[in-house]
């Protein structure tokens, strides 16, 4: 006899549910089971409590991986095991970050820190001129410093104003200026926990906190000097609060304010509030009036002071002479194995980020 409609969907949901699973557990398995080898790599043989977590953290994998592909009825127990996976990383998170505890690789954290400093004693950090005792003032290595394309280094300011501000706190208190990145590291973490608790999307909670803030590379780059993650957690929050441009507004004009990465984002937020709003021209207009004046409100003071320097800082950022050492494409030329123009790279990322924008718009249902 034919199914009738109630087993019809009972079998639907059947399906659908094991689908759910079947990809969530999965990218649970892989999560865990890459940040245990991570973990491994960086804390060697010589930790018995970090041996333990990991080879605990690579079982409680396994088990995820045969709860995904297996035919078992749904486990209360074994949903639950992501958040022992959640506290067992947490721990090699610690572990991890002891052993590189408190070097700072990044010129760019000494770069910050030094133009607070010359800001607090009346001095224009975007003046080429008043930052080259930088990696002397704080004995960086030069080894880990950038390489122009003239020999040199990269020693001067190419950041917008809060890439100031942020670390005003360093020099006033005497605290190290790796904390700076870290406290917005473990702000990120809770606001995306919060957030997509709040919207109810509570199975995920545990496979985006390990993603944003246990994944060990993420935050040994905020222990070693990386500060992309203040404005990312200022973008986040635009995100977050995108349904009140004003707010939405003052969190991206903050984002922008530390470094000018956001404005490659910036067209898809805008435009995803004009079709969240009902294509409401006027919501947009507002977010980017609030994003532009407060731009300007935390930049102006070194307008004011020498807007040459200032703007030259600014486009320093997109056509500096720097050796682009680093991920990705770039590495076959710096590298010396297909030598390319700068141009050609820039070509790349304006061609990719217009049709990306199109595609957007194109298929945004």
């Amino acid at each position: 006899m034919p199914k009738g409609p109630d087993e019809n969907n009972e079998s639907f949901l059947s399906r659908f549910s094991n689908s759910r699973r079947s990809t969530v557990f999965i990218f649970y398995a892989a999560l865990f089971i890459t940040l245990s080898i991570t973990s491994w790599g960086l804390l060697g043989y010589t930790d018995i409590s970090g041996i333990v977590s990991i080879w605990a953290l690579i079982i409680l994998s396994f088990i995820f991986l045969l709860y995904a592909v297996s035919d078992v009825p749904d486990s209360r127990v074994i949903e639950k095991l992501p958040y022992l996976s959640l506290v067992l990383s947490i721990w090699l998170l610690i572990l991890v970050s002891r052993t590189i505890y408190p070097t700072a690789y990044h010129d760019e954290l000494a770069i910050d820190t030094y133009s607070a400093y010359l800001l607090l004693h009346h001095l224009d950090p975007y003046v080429t001129a008043n930052m080259v005792n930088v990696f002397s003032f704080y004995n960086f290595p030069l080894a880990y410093t950038t390489p122009t394309t003239y020999g040199g280094v990269v020693y001067y300011l190419i950041y917008p104003a809060l890439s100031v501000y942020a670390f005003i706190p360093v020099v006033v208190l005497g605290i190290p200026n790796y904390w700076i990145p870290i406290l917005f590291n473990i702000a990120g973490f809770f606001l995306l926990f919060f957030y997509y608790r709040k919207n109810g999307l509570s199975e995920s909670i545990p496979l985006l906190s390990v993603m944003a803030f246990v994944e060990v590379i993420l935050f040994a780059g905020a222990v070693t000097g990386e500060t992309d993650i203040i404005w990312a957690f200022f973008l986040s929050l635009a995100y977050v609060f995108r349904k009140k441009p004003w707010a939405a507004g003052l969190f991206l004009g903050l984002s922008l304010s530390q470094k000018q990465i956001p404005i490659v984002i910036a067209p898809f937020l805008l435009f995803l509030v004009y079709r969240e709003r009902n294509r409401d021209l006027k919501s947009v207009l507002a977010l980017v009036a609030v994003t532009t004046t407060t731009f300007l409100a935390l930049n102006s003071p070194f307008i004011i002071m020498n807007p040459g320097a200032w703007l030259h800082g600014m486009l320093q950022s997109v056509d500096q002479p720097a050796i682009g050492v680093g991920f990705g494409f770039g590495i076959l030329s710096f590298a010396g194995y297909a030598p390319l123009t700068s141009a050609i790279f820039s070509d790349l990322l304006i061609t990719t980020l217009a049709f990306f924008f199109v595609f957007y718009i194109r298929y945004y249902s």
